[in-house]
């Protein structure tokens, strides 16, 4: 009994627990940088499958623009066409300009009087950019094999430019369209698409499974992060109720503030996630800085205001805001997936976590509600899938 009574004793020591609490508090600190650093996965993932794809289609894009300038050229004898076809191949192998954005529309902009849409920056290959892009050395050969195709098929493009300049007769004229729209040109350009289509068949796959990963680990930040978030609070109040009424008064006094700064630092690091206070009324009485950001209002326009600001006019008048507070009342949190409005009258897709909150006697003192914006990924999302059930 003496030696449990001692144990006992050692765990109820201010010191002790000052410890306990600092490694709790070390763990919190982890566990949100450690969730900040999982979205952040998450957002490199998107954005490098996202330049990965405007390279692909780059090359298909300069497969169909260079098919549309010889045939341009055979049927008008404009020169302007052919000085087109040429350019267009110098820029892909990385021996003219390269012209700013690209991989958007370009040279349908581009007529006869040879204006251009934007200006030109240095030469890069188009395989030298998708090489440095990080894509896997498998997906890379695919490509290079579809521009290998690509490049032999102007050899037919070539040989029908010259067969017009060297008879200008209407029968060679003829004949040179044959040999643009004839069955063997077709089979060669599908071979060229079907292996960009392939390639970004495997694009959508593996970025889809990395984007499962990183969101298995995001789940499991969140988790540590709350787990180490209710332990620091439990050793804090541990340690306080240990001392004495006078030194528990201060101390619970100046922990608090310590408490509240910290949480405040925390939560303004979390600048994608919107974390929100609300009275019994559902008014706005806190917030950080991620919910100013995602929702558009500084903290004098929304304190004090409804939270009903935050949902379009047809959530309003569904009562969707009353409902989630109802049942956030009733079964301690509530959760929620759809379209909120900014200040700006924007909208953004949110996952939206309403949770009762209860202060130390367990008395309801308001609701603490956190938005997350998945606007791209969920876009990003459907993409993905849609991408795969037309693979399949």
């Amino acid at each position: 009994m003496a030696e449990h009574a001692s144990t006992s004793e050692i765990l109820r020591s201010p010191i002790i627990n000052t410890w306990l609490l600092l490694l709790a508090l070390t763990g919190a600190v982890v566990s949100a940088l450690y969730y900040a650093h999982s979205l952040n996965n998450l957002v490199i993932t998107e954005n490098k499958r996202e330049n990965t794809l405007v390279l692909a289609r780059e090359l298909r894009q300069t497969s169909d623009d260079l098919t549309r300038m010889v045939r341009t050229y055979i049927v008008t004898g404009n020169s302007i066409y052919k000085r087109h076809f040429q350019e267009i191949l110098d820029i892909r192998d990385g021996k003219a300009p390269r012209p700013v954005g690209l991989g958007r529309v370009y040279w349908d902009l581009v007529g006869p009087d040879d204006r251009r849409p934007r200006p030109s920056g240095p030469p890069a290959a188009l395989l030298d950019l998708m090489r440095e892009s990080g894509i896997m050395a498998s997906e890379f050969a695919i490509l290079q094999r579809s521009k290998e195709a690509s490049d032999l098929l102007t050899r037919t493009e070539f040989a029908a430019m010259a067969l017009v300049e060297s008879d200008p007769s209407p029968a060679a004229r003829l004949r040179a369209i044959q040999m643009l729209t004839d069955r063997a040109y077709h089979q060669a350009k599908a071979v060229i698409m079907s292996g960009i289509a392939t390639f970004e068949e495997q694009i959508s796959q593996r970025t889809l499974n990395n984007l499962e990963k990183a969101e298995t680990t995001r789940e499991y930040a969140i988790g540590l992060l709350a787990v180490t978030c209710v332990l620091s609070v439990f050793l804090l109040w541990r340690q306080l109720y240990s001392l004495n009424l006078e030194r528990r008064l201060y101390q619970m006094g100046q922990s608090l503030l310590e408490s509240e700064e910290r949480f405040h630092l925390m939560t303004d690091e979390i600048k994608d996630y919107a974390i929100i206070l609300l009275d019994l009324e559902g008014r706005v009485t806190s917030w950080n800085t991620g919910a100013e950001r995602i929702k558009g209002y500084t903290d004098q326009e929304i304190l004090g205001q409804s939270m009903t600001v935050f949902y379009p006019q047809e959530g309003v008048l569904s009562g969707k805001p009353h409902t989630l507070l109802q049942q956030a009342k009733d079964e301690g949190q509530a959760k929620d997936a759809g379209w909120r409005v900014r200040k700006d009258g924007s909208r953004f897709y949110a996952d939206v976590t309403i949770t009762a909150v209860h202060d130390r006697s367990g008395k309801f003192i308001g609701f603490a509600k956190i938005t997350h914006d998945i606007t791209e990924s969920r876009q990003a999302q459907q993409e993905l899938l849609a991408a795969k059930e037309a693979a399949e």
